[in-house]
């Protein structure tokens, strides 16, 4: 009989917990596994059809809220008890506590879980108390803690619960461009092929710091007013003959106060980033927070330099010199002067350096879907 595994995640769509998991599903052996993927937060499932390719299936059961606690576990439960799964690997930070609540009442042997985040929420005591009794509830339901990197297993468990770092891998070939790629985007976009240009696609909410990213590309603007600022992702509802009319408010405000209406090309969620990654000449990482970012290494791997906020993560650094950190608390301004210095001064490593640096970091999606595959077996 084969290995079911059940990935809970907020949805399948563009996102790096959405990609980490789809490059295991796909990767796993078919014959050995069945991968299904339940969403909490999201119906819609863009790239579902990528996982019913490897036989697989996804599944909604209802938009993820604190005041409906107890339906959300009994429904889940129902799932896995119908589902019948050996692993259920729980990707949704906290909230993994419930899931692996369910499925202990539902009898799954193997329950892990996984954070991707190092932003939990704890400013409050009521937060303080509520990630508290999570952690507790975790270290009886869990049969295995996992986390992405060392800051997100610490932000998440604490220092008393011990957990495993599995690193997001990604597909070096999934993210390189041709040369006539770039030139058709470009086009797309209607980007002078001499122009700069400056990214930051990635899901709209507020902990991916878009309005920010507008206030840097301002201060670009003014010194290099052919500039181009790529901004959107999922959650932006991309409308090619509205450009501006569906962006979120809070990132049409900053947009419309700078008057960058014809600077800025706005795109929605992307099946296929290399070429966005090709074309940009200095990528804008301004997160509040981030446990170990995917697209991080995308970028280093696709050879795009990087300007990040330093509450990300050294280690997501590969030691390619394409990566500098600034704080938050400096000036847009002085991000701005950095990132025209990085987009006109990096020097590119070639393909075989920053090939050689993933599979080195241990970031080969290939070595990590074995590594989960050797995780598993040893655990059945």
């Amino acid at each position: 009989m084969k290995i079911r595994v059940l990935h809970i995640a907020p949805g399948l769509d563009y996102g790096g917990i959405a990609s980490v998991i789809l490059n295991y599903a796909t990767r796993l052996d078919s014959a050995r596994y069945e991968v299904d993927v339940l969403g909490i937060l999201s119906k819609e499932a863009p790239r579902k059809a990528e996982l019913e390719q490897h036989g697989g299936h996804y599944y909604y059961t209802g938009t993820f809220s604190n005041s409906h606690l107890v339906r959300h576990i009994w429904h889940w439960t129902k799932l896995m008890r119908q589902g019948h799964y050996d692993i259920v690997h729980a990707h949704c930070n906290m909230v993994s506590a419930w899931i692996l609540l369910a499925a202990r009442l539902a009898g799954c042997p193997i329950r892990i879980a996984h954070s991707h985040t190092t932003g939990i929420m704890r400013s409050n005591w009521i937060q303080k108390v509520y990630v508290w009794l999570r952690r507790v509830l975790l270290r009886r339901v869990a049969t295995l803690c996992c986390a992405c990197g060392q800051e997100a297993g610490e932000a998440m468990y604490g220092q008393s619960i011990p957990f495993r770092v599995i690193p997001n891998g990604i597909d070096f070939d999934s993210v390189q461009s041709t040369q006539e790629e770039r030139l058709q985007l470009k086009q797309e976009l209607q980007i002078d092929s001499q122009a700069h240009v400056y990214s930051l696609v990635a899901r709209i909410c507020e902990v991916k710091n878009h309005p920010f990213a507008v206030d840097v590309f301002y201060h670009i603007h003014l010194a290099d007013p052919t500039a181009v600022l790529v901004l959107g992702g999922p959650g932006s509802e991309y409308d090619p003959t509205e450009q501006h009319s569906m962006v979120p408010q809070f990132v049409a405000e900053k947009i419309a106060q700078y008057q960058l209406q014809d600077s800025i090309r706005m795109v929605g969620a992307q099946s296929d980033m290399a070429a966005v990654y090709g074309i940009t000449d200095c990528w804008l990482f301004p997160s509040l927070y981030e446990g170990f970012p995917t697209s991080l290494i995308e970028l280093q791997a696709a050879g795009t330099p990087v300007l990040a906020s330093d509450t990300i993560t050294p280690s997501s650094d590969m030691g390619l010199g394409l990566v500098r950190y600034m704080s938050l608390n400096q000036s847009p301004q002085e991000w701005a002067e950095q990132a025209m210095l990085m987009a006109t001064k990096t020097v590119i490593p070639q393909p075989l350096l920053r090939k050689e640096a993933l599979v080195a970091h241990h970031l080969e999606i290939q070595n990590n879907a074995q590594e989960v595959d050797q995780l598993y077996c040893s655990m059945l």
